[in-house]
């Protein structure tokens, strides 16, 4: 790839991801240090310092350890799983109560009918899983 066709991509702030795949596939490693604004040989000092005033540093924040115990355990149930356990939970709960309004004192959870025993299974997984 030529020097000019570089430049005029790298002036390019929209360019495609086709054209930007096309290129990091094809493109020489000293043109795609170009591109970067690197060497080889890394960056040089005063390099740095503008990166890291233009970026910030190179860090990743430290978690919180001060973290109670028990906003830990809210946090651990606090996922896309446990909130389709409960949604299911609820709806068999409901589903459960509108069959014995409707369907006679026979029905069983064979032919139909829900049961208590199935809203506790998956509360009992909800709870296993945040624990967990």
């Amino acid at each position: 790839m030529n020097t000019l066709r570089l430049i005029r991509w790298r002036g390019e702030r929209h360019a495609s991801i086709t054209q930007r795949l096309n290129f990091a596939a094809h493109a020489t490693p000293e043109a795609t240090l170009a591109l970067v604004y690197a060497h080889e040989s890394g960056l040089e000092p005063d390099e740095v310092r503008q990166a890291r005033r233009a970026y910030g540093g190179n860090t990743i924040p430290a978690p919180d350890v001060h973290e109670s115990p028990a906003r830990r355990l809210v946090r651990a149930f606090m996922n896309p799983f446990i909130g389709v356990l409960m949604l299911l939970a609820l709806t068999s709960f409901v589903c459960s109560l509108a069959q014995r309004g409707i369907v006679t004192s026979g029905t069983t959870a064979a032919n139909g009918g829900g049961t208590p025993v199935t809203v506790g299974i998956i509360l009992l997984m909800a709870v296993v899983s945040g624990l967990i």
